[in-house]
């Protein structure tokens, strides 16, 4: 029994995998440089 890739769970699914890596990157790019920051953010809002 598998996702179907193409439904909305799995998108769902999916997105929110990459929006917890990110946030996890986020914390540790946060000491970094702001140019790290923003490239993230905009990472993000393109997600």
């Amino acid at each position: 029994m598998g996702l179907d890739l193409a439904s909305p769970e799995a998108k769902q699914f999916a997105f929110t995998q990459v929006k917890q890596k990110l946030g996890g990157l986020r914390i540790y790019m946060t000491n970094t440089t702001p140019a790290m920051r923003n490239a993230i953010d905009d990472a993000e809002d393109k997600a």
